[in-house]
């Protein structure tokens, strides 16, 4: 007997909608969907994998990313797909230096914020349409920067696209979208338990098997011996 070799899989968002929806019971397995159930379960696929991005950042969603920073510029504009900045470094006859993030209160002590040189710390805000982030020093030549970037995740926009997770993360979704049409579609009931059991087991799994393994804390510093105020103890 022979294995299929296969290691892909993937399910079209209607797929997954049909799935959720026979959880619950509201259909059985060979009965068509509905254009409206599955318009709002498009709906709720949308606003659930947007909603669990505030959860972390998973390591699929992770990017690198090389800017060319000019001089005299302190703060830029960024993709506006980037959901969060991990680190950025800047580099040096190939040599990566890594730059300190600082909370906007921390920015918020810098008290000579028009300083020039060479950046050692950078600031992140992600405004309703922007993504800015800046730079202290503000580099006094133009400088190459690596970045690893949290991209956001894509918007479903039709039944027959395929969702901008991996494999490993179907059922849990299926699962976590048959909890949240539960309510749509007025089902409880120890069947509906179960899938929302289910669901929180297989949403706690997969969060926790898409992380890094491990993270390492340092002591507290202040601004690169520059004695400003308080520095920040994050890696």
């Amino acid at each position: 007997m022979t294995t299929s070799g296969v290691i892909t899989g993937t399910l079209t968002v209607r797929q997954i909608v049909s799935k959720a929806y026979t959880l619950l019971g509201v259909k059985d397995a060979v009965t068509p969907l509905s254009a409206e159930d599955a318009n709002e379960g498009m709906d709720s696929l949308n606003w659930m994998l947007k909603s669990w991005q505030a959860d972390g950042n998973n390591l699929w969603r992770r990017e690198d990313t090389t800017m060319v920073w000019p001089l005299g510029v302190q703060t830029g504009q960024l993709d506006p797909q980037i959901i969060d900045i991990l680190s950025l470094r800047w580099v040096l006859n190939d040599v990566e230096t890594p730059m300190l993030r600082y909370s906007l209160e921390e920015w918020d002590r810098l008290p000579t914020k028009n300083d020039t040189g060479t950046p050692i710390v950078w600031k992140f805000i992600k405004l309703r349409s922007s993504v800015e982030v800046s730079l202290w020093p503000i580099p006094e030549v133009a400088t190459t920067i690596y970045g690893d970037m949290a991209r956001i995740v894509e918007t479903v926009t039709d039944l027959d696209e395929t969702i901008d997770l991996p494999q490993e993360w179907t059922e849990a979704v299926f699962y976590n979208l048959a909890w949240r049409l539960a309510d749509i579609s007025g089902k409880t009931g120890e069947r509906t338990n179960r899938v929302i059991a289910n669901a929180q087991q297989l949403y706690q799994k997969l969060r926790g098997h898409d992380r890094e393994p491990s993270l390492r804390m340092v002591p507290a510093r202040r601004y690169y011996g520059r004695g400003y105020g308080y520095g920040s103890g994050r890696c």
